[in-house]
């Protein structure tokens, strides 16, 4: 008797875990509420490494929120290149804003990628991000900085 009932609380163990693993955007948000920091919404915003598409350079920034959807996302993408001292300028930025249900997966990830554009150059580039999410009274600053690549219109895939 004793061994079934060990075996039965292993069995409802390895079942708690496993819809924990699959569902982790809703635990996340479920301990979020109960340690007092209100209703807030899980959203995963990063800036990804420049490509090049024809003679230019995209330097994207990217973002994912729970189903629920975050009130807003205002979020600054640069391209910024490297001097030869090591120090990053930012040489092009633009502002973008998203509401709601675009901020879901009910759009797709091109739609939820905000892209500024230079010319091709040569040098090291890299992507930057400031974000501001804004749910009910919550709001969470992202600072992200993608990794460098070295003149990506030289790249030939």
């Amino acid at each position: 008797m004793r061994a079934r009932v060990k075996g039965l609380v292993i069995s409802v163990a390895v079942l708690v875990t496993a819809a924990a693993a699959l569902d982790g955007c809703r635990v996340t948000k479920a301990i979020d509420q109960a340690s007092g920091q209100g209703n807030v919404t899980y959203c995963t915003i990063i800036a990804d490494p420049p490509v090049h598409s024809g003679k230019v350079i995209n330097a994207p920034g990217r973002f994912r929120c729970d189903d629920t959807g975050a009130d807003s996302i205002t979020m600054t993408v640069s391209v910024q290149k490297r001097d030869a001292k090591g120090a990053w300028h930012t040489i092009a930025s633009k502002t973008f804003v998203a509401h709601g249900d675009d901020t879901t997966r009910q759009r797709s990830e091109s739609q939820r990628t905000r892209t500024v554009s230079v010319a091709c150059a040569t040098g090291w580039f890299r992507t930057s991000l400031h974000a501001v999410e804004a749910s009910g009274d919550a709001k969470r600053i992202v600072d992200s900085q993608s990794v460098a690549v070295p003149s990506p219109c030289s790249y030939r895939l």
